[in-house]
């Protein structure tokens, strides 16, 4: 887990100073907004779709992908610069939330249960 903060947080700074070095910092404040979701999804994307895979129940699984996957279509919903600063954390609260969510289905496999 610690490489993919490690991996999130180069990928969040090198778009910042990127974007920084060509444009004014509010240019680069608001890719940053305009990306999170995004970087949410991916996220979610990895986090959802393997908990999805490590379920042993069919049922579970489908819960899991579906869940999975509206909230991908939701960070993809509006491409607009912006749109999800009012909404950032909850955001943030629910992608995380994948986290302790793997570990039912990881003991589980572990267990053949």
């Amino acid at each position: 887990m610690a490489v993919g903060v490690a991996i999130a947080l180069m990928d969040i700074i090198g778009l910042f100073l990127i974007i920084r070095t060509f444009f004014p910092l509010e240019f680069a404040l608001s890719a940053l907004t305009t990306a999170f979701p995004w970087l949410l999804a991916g996220l979610v994307a990895y986090l959802g779709f393997t908990t999805g895979l490590l379920e042993t129940k069919p049922l579970r699984k489908g819960f899991y992908l579906i869940i999975a996957a509206a909230f991908i279509w939701l960070c993809y919903l509006d491409g607009r610069y912006g749109t999800y600063v009012q909404v950032a954390l909850p955001m943030l609260g629910m992608a995380l939330l994948w986290i302790p969510a793997l570990l039912l289905p990881v003991h589980r496999y572990r267990h053949g249960g």
